[in-house]
């Protein structure tokens, strides 16, 4: 990826990423241009009337797709972060993702928890238990329906402690409990000093301060 210039990347805040006059190929709609792009702590919204071009804000962030142009500078406390270093600094479990479907539950976040240096057992046993996913722990992920499924991504991404984490529709297909039960931890992560979370959804969830918001719908055709 391309360097920014080093005056546009002090900041008084562990930015992540910086990107200019980025271009990209949403599959839901035209060419996106996307400038001036600072991701900071706290929580992100992505909103846009396309599911498919949230989700593939979300995968270029998380580094598995590129810009069709554009200079990106990925950051740590202002120092660049190698590649190898980024994926231990971003969680991104994509919806679509049916590479691991015979994995258990339980292994799904065992390897995981190899990945991510601050990684939280106490997070992760209490969302296991608020999420209802204890009775599914030696179930292969393909047998879980697909609000269990999401919880145990949700879960996972909470307790992992990454940098930067991605969250697609979180409340999609979750029952009223879990919802209450994300929205607090949304609260949380709304509150955080030094990692960022960004959501993609159709609007924020209710009393839960933004930091920033991406409305694709309003950006320019690229």
């Amino acid at each position: 990826m391309s360097s920014l210039p080093e005056a546009s990347i002090s900041a008084p805040y562990p930015v992540l990423l910086l990107a200019e006059d980025l271009v990209l190929d949403c599959p839901g709609s035209e060419p996106r241009r996307l400038t001036g792009l600072q991701l900071r702590p706290g929580l992100t919204l992505v909103r846009s009337d396309e599911d498919s071009d949230m989700s593939h804000l979300l995968r270029w962030l998380s580094g598995t797709v590129k810009p069709r142009s554009g200079q990106v500078q990925w950051l740590l406390h202002s120092r660049p972060v190698s590649t190898t270093e980024l994926e231990r600094l971003v969680f991104w479990a994509d919806p679509a993702d049916r590479s691991q479907d015979k994995m258990s539950v339980s292994a799904y976040w065992q390897q995981l928890r190899g990945r991510y240096p601050r990684w939280n057992d106490a997070m992760l046993d209490e969302l296991q238990a608020e999420l209802g996913l204890t009775p599914h722990l030696d179930k292969a992920l393909f047998m879980l329906s697909t609000g269990s499924r999401r919880k145990v991504a949700l879960a996972a991404a909470l307790a992992a402690g990454a940098a930067l984490t991605l969250l697609d529709q979180p409340y999609a297909a979750l029952d009223l409990p879990s919802r209450r039960c994300i929205t607090r931890c949304l609260l949380d992560c709304a509150s955080q000093a030094e990692r960022i979370y960004v959501m993609a959804d159709y609007e924020a969830p209710e009393g839960v301060p933004l930091s920033q918001l991406i409305d694709l719908n309003r950006l320019l055709p690229g």
